[in-house]
């Protein structure tokens, strides 16, 4: 089956979205871009992890699709109070301001999509690979 991986920002789009982050075999790939919201789908290898960031001003929701893996949270770097193991159809909502890490403990590819509000990458950003995502200059 053929997917649009393509930003389809500020069109009305109905898809699947399990099959859609299923398909995805890139690190993060965004495919929709509005103005108060975007959408991306995300692959994150075994032992590889999002890195400790915080989105100012931004909400962000995860959906776990399969694999599995770890979710830390807290005020600060050196405050995180939440860990937990995360799995297929775990949801994770991070509001604003609060340090998080998403980490790939399994032996399968860890595939999510996430939601953020306000938009956090630039529309139509791919990273092929975490890496990638690191020395991007236009990512925080």
């Amino acid at each position: 089956m053929s997917y649009d991986f393509s930003d389809r920002g500020g069109q009305p789009v109905i898809e699947n979205i399990k099959y859609l982050t299923l398909a995805n075999d890139n690190y993060r790939t965004t495919i929709w871009t509005g103005v108060k919201m975007q959408v991306a789908l995300m692959t994150i290898v075994p032992g590889d992890d999002t890195g400790l960031e915080i989105h100012v001003g931004i909400d962000q929701f995860i959906h776990v699709i399969s694999g599995q893996g770890f979710c830390e949270m807290g005020q600060s770097e050196d405050n995180l109070t939440i860990s937990q193991a995360i799995g297929e159809d775990d949801a994770i909502l991070i509001p604003t301001n609060i340090w998080h890490n998403i980490k790939n403990t399994g032996t399968k590819n860890l595939k999510l999509y996430t939601i953020y509000a306000e938009p956090d990458h630039l529309d139509g950003t791919v990273h092929r690979t975490h890496d990638d995502a690191r020395h991007d200059p236009n990512e925080q």
